[in-house]
């Protein structure tokens, strides 16, 4: 199994997932396989060991952590658009959110088409530049992807995904939690990939801590959610509106996923 390189990322972002680092020595040589993680709208300040332990202890603990960067823009699509790019927006012409992804030029000149060209399998799970479905459809993969799992509405539930060339739509069950699918579905190809002669990137782009654009009936309304599988169903009775969260006290849980991050800072 060849060597794994694990990267927290920046789209206006920090990020975490639970991977492994298999014991490869003997292949230190051949090309590592990639795994980029980024988070939405999550502040450095949220990013710590009292709020996220394990992703703390786990990427800053076992690996680099650095002090000091450079973002070419503080907001979402042209973070996006610098990193699988290159270069600064006055280069790459992406710079607002609105229209999002049709500015970017040379749309197939891109990190995936490149990691692609040097033999690499490719994988997108999560949320990809905004409005790329206006451009190509969202069930047409941006080039350089050989999977696609890509966020098509932004909701953490009842939403739906593009899955290859087909639109799936999820529910509001506490399996169809958005963070929990990616995670998986990321998890999966991890485990499918890890094995073959080919090396993977696999770029998992969350949507979390991000509030939602509208409200999921039967939810909090336009905020960021918590697993309901794992986080303390304490969580659920003071968080019926936003007139209950300046009031929310509740107990640090045993784990966090990155969508609860956002809730325990309002304290």
């Amino acid at each position: 199994m060849r060597p794994v390189r694990v990267i927290c990322g920046a789209a206006a972002v920090l990020g975490a997932l639970f991977v492994w680092m298999p014991p490869a020595a003997a292949e230190a040589a051949r090309q590592p396989n990639v795994i980029v993680v980024t988070t939405d709208d999550q502040t450095l300040g949220q990013m710590n060991p009292r709020t996220m332990p394990f992703t703390s202890s786990f990427f800053a603990g076992q690996g680099t952590e650095f002090s000091n960067a450079v973002v070419v823009s503080p907001s979402c699509c042209p973070s996006r658009a610098a990193y699988l790019s290159g270069e600064y927006p006055h280069n790459n012409g992406v710079f607002g959110n609105n229209p999002g992804y049709s500015p970017l030029k040379r749309k197939g000149n891109t990190l995936p088409v490149w990691m692609k060209r040097a033999g690499y399998r490719t994988a997108h799970v999560g949320k990809y530049l905004n409005r790329y479905g206006d451009v190509d459809g969202w069930d047409s993969p941006a080039p350089g992807w050989k999977k696609w799992y890509t966020l098509v509405s932004y909701h953490y539930y009842d939403y739906r995904l593009a899955a290859g060339e087909r639109i799936k739509r999820f529910g509001t069950e506490p399996s169809d939690y958005l963070t929990r699918r990616l995670n998986s579905k990321a998890v999966r190809f991890v485990r499918g990939s890890a094995d073959r002669s080919a090396p993977f990137y696999l770029q998992l782009d969350h949507f979390a801590p991000h509030s939602e654009v509208g409200s999921t009936p039967g939810r909090c309304s336009e905020a960021a959610q918590p697993d309901p599988l794992t986080a303390p169903s304490t969580i659920f009775w003071s968080m019926l509106s936003y007139t209950h969260w300046p009031v929310l006290r509740v107990p640090m849980p045993t784990s966090l996923t990155v969508a609860s991050i956002t809730f325990w800072l309002i304290q």
